[in-house]
């Protein structure tokens, strides 16, 4: 029987054949033939899907239900997301339980003492329930309308859930995070509040008793206690070896009056609620989850990517000889058929192990049944074959096209790639988080060590790689920082040495979001935002010339005054400079940092944005043509630089944009990939 996951995926594979504008539009999921040389232009075809899937398990919990089994739950992501009920002793899928269409994925799940199950959404940050027994779950619905994501949640002995939020779907200026419960007696939400207007995260919440426990971020790591009868507040002194700085109260679980806590960065702690302190260390705890405490006072838990025991009453963490690698839903949990208690949990990818303490072995391996789901493409390129790859969004994965076959490929590989370029013969993904760069080598089969690790800007606090662009000698990748934290890196690496000249700061408090090169200099466009929950100190995206030789920034200037960031540039056969916005397009002459036209592809009010990917807007002039190809707002426009007339089709749907070097065209809209040929 097909799982709704399945459908959905048949859903994509039907075949669309339509005409739009006299131009012709075809395709399916199947390989298409090689495109004649004499085939009619222009014309546009739609590829196929996209065929990007993973198995992505954010968060889990492991519980004994009402008729006395054991279940693991796990929210696997995608389009929409479903809630894995799974043997975790015969390692099987028992159920796929879908949640709604705007679900993408579920960081926070926890089991009720009556075992109806909370799985914690984001995509519109909605909390669903599934009572034991129930046929389907209920949505629940967001608890403010800003909502759009939900992290970990947590119930109250009575059965009240608790969850933080994120409130990503305010226009304008991010809004604190709020602390919020619902309640099956009233069926209705309770908003405790926010915590300063600094913390626009809620990332973690433990329930001890009628208090939740809550951990915000990304500009200050805090702590605090909320009585959920009273409402009354307070701060809770986190650990002294826990830095200070920006990042992340993490994970949180509770087990009778103890909080285990993670902090990123920090490490993790137990916090004694009865007697108010922290009374123990956990060294690089992985977070999420520990098992429920025996006889002894010792709980199961992992740290340092290893299983661990820790007692509660000596303070002693002792690892297993065990690696797991994940900590989703780590309980014990009793095997009825050799009568034995065994230790289990999941990864991220929906792999779950189960350890013998008898033993002290464990194994890991994937669930049987467990349906990956399709993932959202992310960056694109052109291959040093040829080829057009993507990235996929959060479970990452990479897929291509083949033009000359048109047959699809796909890889699974666990980093969301942010940047994508071809240099120097090797394919450079850009990942996030912490700026991680690898290369993969088309010719060569896929390993462990291909794509392999090259740099990181892990250490120097950049997160996301959004521009990357071959200059020269140098693959040159610009970044996005930290969580909290303003100002981007210009890196530039050289291969045949393996070495890495960085150059932070080149624009004031601004990320680098665009790179093109020409005649040995690196062109870049900035943005104001920085890492999630900053505040920017400028108004204004910047563009910059760096001479690649000397390592200098030869000049800046403000080509479209308030417009906020800059996604794409390039440069025409002029030798002048063109870019796009959100919504706006601009020519500048590098020779006297002039802005000399500009051009509203799409208006776009800045006032309503708190944070900018700047993948969907791009912009590439062809010299055998001479016209601008601009994806921007959600659709794809074939401009003349002159005067601005637009040859595509009208409503052509399209956001991202390459340039093939046989002169096609590629951009994406939904899961598709399309193709055009225009001369």
């Amino acid at each position: 029987m097909l799982t709704n996951a399945s459908r959905h995926w048949l859903r994509l594979r039907r075949v669309l054949a339509v005409s739009v504008g006299g131009i012709l539009v075809s395709g399916s999921l199947h390989s298409q033939p090689a495109v004649a040389a004499d085939e009619p232009v222009p014309w546009i075809r739609d590829t196929g899907v996209i065929p990007l899937t993973a198995t992505t398990t954010a968060g889990g919990a492991t519980a004994r239900m009402p008729d006395g089994s054991t279940r693991m739950w796990l929210v696997v992501s995608g389009a929409p997301a479903y809630l894995a009920e799974i043997d975790p002793v015969q390692r099987r899928l028992v159920k796929a339980h879908p949640l709604g269409a705007r679900a993408q994925g579920g960081w926070g799940v926890d089991v009720a003492r009556d075992g109806t199950v909370y799985a914690a959404t984001y995509g519109a940050g909605e909390l669903y329930r599934l009572a034991w027994g129930a046929a389907k779950a209920e949505n629940l619905g967001a608890p403010t309308p800003d909502t759009s994501f939900l992290w970990q949640v947590d119930t109250t002995p009575d059965g009240v859930a608790c969850t933080g939020t994120f409130e990503g779907a305010r226009p304008g200026v991010l809004p604190p995070a709020h602390l919020a419960c619902w309640s099956p007696r009233t069926g209705q939400w309770r908003d405790y509040g926010t915590f300063g207007d600094h913390n626009t995260y809620v990332r973690s919440t433990a329930v001890v008793g009628n208090t939740a426990y809550i951990g915000t971020g990304s500009v200050k790591k805090e702590m605090w206690a909320v009585n959920l009868a009273t409402g009354k507040k307070w701060q809770i002194a986190v650990p002294d070896k826990v830095p200070d700085g920006t990042g992340f109260t993490y994970e949180m679980d509770a087990d009778h009056r103890y909080v285990y806590v993670r902090w990123s960065p920090g490490g993790g702690y137990v916090y004694d609620t009865l007697r108010g302190r922290w009374t123990g260390s956990l060294g690089a705890y992985s977070g999420q989850s520990v098992s429920s405490q025996d006889a002894k006072g010792e709980v199961y838990l992992v740290s340092g990517d290893r299983l661990s025991r820790y007692d509660v009453r000596k303070d002693t963490l002792t690892p297993t000889g065990f690696a797991t690698g994940g900590s989703r839903g780590v309980e014990r949990v009793l095997d009825p058929g050799s009568g034995r208690t065994l230790v289990v949990g999941a990864l991220s990818d929906g792999r779950m192990w189960q350890y013998d303490p008898a033993t002290d072995t464990g194994s890991l391996d994937y669930v049987e049944g467990l349906a990956g789901t399709p993932v959202t493409p992310r960056a694109m390129a052109v291959g040093p074959d040829g080829k057009v790859y993507q990235g996929g969004y959060f479970s990452g994965g990479l897929s291509s096209y083949d033009p000359a076959t048109g047959a699809w490929w796909f890889r699974g590989f666990p980093k969301q790639a942010e940047g994508m370029v071809t240099h120097a013969g090797k394919l450079y993904l850009g990942t996030y988080t912490g700026a991680d760069i690898f290369a993969y080598d088309p010719a060569a089969p896929w390993s462990t060590s291909n794509p392999r690790p090259v740099f990181s800007l892990r250490d120097h606090a950049q997160s996301r790689p959004w521009a990357m662009e071959s200059a020269g000698r140098y693959l040159a990748v610009g970044t996005q920082p930290d969580y909290g934290k303003l100002g981007g890196d210009l890196a530039l690496y050289d291969p045949a040495d393996d070495s890495l000249h960085r150059y932070p700061g080149l624009v004031t408090d601004q990320s680098i979001t665009a790179l093109t090169y020409a005649g040995g200099v690196l062109y870049g466009g900035t943005m104001v935002y920085g890492g999630n929950g900053s505040t920017p100190t400028q108004t204004t995206a910047k563009v910059f010339a760096f001479d690649v030789a000397s390592g200098t920034k030869l000049w800046e200037a403000e080509p479209l005054p308030g417009e906020r960031a800059i996604s794409g540039l390039t440069v025409d056969a002029e030798g002048h400079l063109w870019g796009i916005t959100a919504g706006k397009l601009f020519e500048l002459d590098p020779a006297t940092r002039e802005t000399v036209r500009t051009h509203e592809v799409a208006p776009f009010d800045w006032s309503s944005v708190s944070e900018w990917n700047p993948l969907a807007a791009k912009v590439r002039f062809d010299a055998s043509d001479g016209q601008l190809y601009v994806t921007a707002r959600g659709r794809f426009h074939r401009l003349d630089p002159q005067a601005f007339t637009d040859s595509a089709p009208p409503g052509t749907a399209g956001a991202q944009l390459v340039s093939h070097p046989d002169g096609d065209k590629y951009w994406i809209s939904g899961q598709h990939l399309y193709r055009s040929r225009w001369y």
